[in-house]
């Protein structure tokens, strides 16, 4: 069984996804599997289908959804998101598949840096405000910054998790975009009584321009709806105290432009299902009170000390046919 499974999502950019398999595939670890889940139409022009496997998504389906359709198809213990267009360097996941010999360590965040200027720091992990704020940790700051940081959640961009976690978690929330089903993840996995740590030794290397931009209404209505599932758990004077004040900010930044219509929309639709989120308060609160230890959800062993070297060759599916 390979110990490592490398997901990488695709949604139509095929430089981007080439790019990072490259990288991948000259660096890549002992004992991994690499996977690809299409939401697109791939072709596979340099015929990688006997060292990557190859899913197919639904056409156009989402990082989210990809992500997940990724991880039910590998099967080593360490699973590794890396979205299209982020590289990496020899060595990039050992330190990070080291720090999984903690047993309450769910997801490590690797230091992502600037392709253009890999002094700088792109993302070192993200962390949540109380009032529904997601904040990219170290963003600006120089590679070496001093370090350790109070992470919450990986970038999704480049984050690693112990497969055993994520099936005590169940899969990552599809109704927002990654940024915040990361954060989702983190906080479902906190409250079972595991955490995050950062890596700043695994360094991954990604573009600005890469992240992905969303609609001023769509962020808006993602942020909220994230917000109403989280709220419960951070006591409700301070979560609605603190949401006020996050959304008056949010307004006057952008006063008196379109966009402030369009948040306001955006954050008013997404409050419509509060109703919805009862049901995953009853499920946070079930987990907490089920787990008392975390070991069992961390079974594995001391993978990273098996060396023996794995290929996968299957391709899933077949290729779409062009429309």
């Amino acid at each position: 069984m390979p110990r490592l499974s490398i997901v990488v999502p695709w949604d139509g950019n095929a430089k981007l996804l080439e790019d990072s398999l490259v990288s991948v595939l000259e660096n890549r670890p002992d004992d991994c599997q690499i996977i690809v889940v299409l939401g697109d139409v791939y072709d596979d022009p340099y015929d990688l289908q006997d060292e990557v496997c190859f899913v197919e998504a639904p056409l156009g389906a989402g990082p989210v959804t990809c992500v997940n359709l990724g991880i039910a198809a590998g099967n080593a213990p360490i699973v590794h998101v890396l979205a299209g267009g982020v590289q990496v360097s020899p060595g990039w996941a050992e330190a990070a598949l080291a720090r999984f010999d903690d047993p309450k360590v769910a997801a490590v965040a690797p230091l992502v840096l600037g392709l253009d200027d890999p002094d700088r720091v792109i993302s070192a992990g993200m962390t949540y405000q109380s009032g529904g704020a997601v904040r990219v940790l170290g963003r600006g700051a120089a590679a070496v910054s001093r370090y350790p940081l109070a992470v919450l959640a990986p970038d999704i961009r480049a984050a690693f998790y112990r497969r055993s976690a994520l099936e005590l978690a169940g899969p990552f929330q599809g109704e927002v975009d990654d940024r915040l089903a990361a954060v989702d993840m983190a906080m479902t996995l906190k409250h079972a009584g595991l955490h995050s740590v950062e890596e700043p030794s695994c360094r991954v290397y990604a573009s600005n321009a890469d992240a992905p931009r969303t609609r001023t209404f769509r962020r808006a209505l993602e942020a909220e709806r994230a917000f109403w599932r989280w709220a419960p758990r951070a006591g409700w004077p301070r979560s609605l105290v603190s949401h006020a004040a996050i959304v008056t900010a949010e307004c006057c930044a952008s006063f008196p432009r379109p966009a402030m219509l369009s948040q306001l929309a955006g954050r008013l639709l997404g409050g419509c299902w509060i109703g919805s989120h009862r049901r995953h308060y009853r499920h946070i609160t079930q987990l907490t009170e089920s787990i008392e230890a975390p070991q069992h959800t961390v079974s594995e062993p001391h993978f990273h000390r098996n060396r023996r070297t794995t290929t996968v060759s299957v391709r899933q599916g077949r290729k779409r046919d062009q429309v």
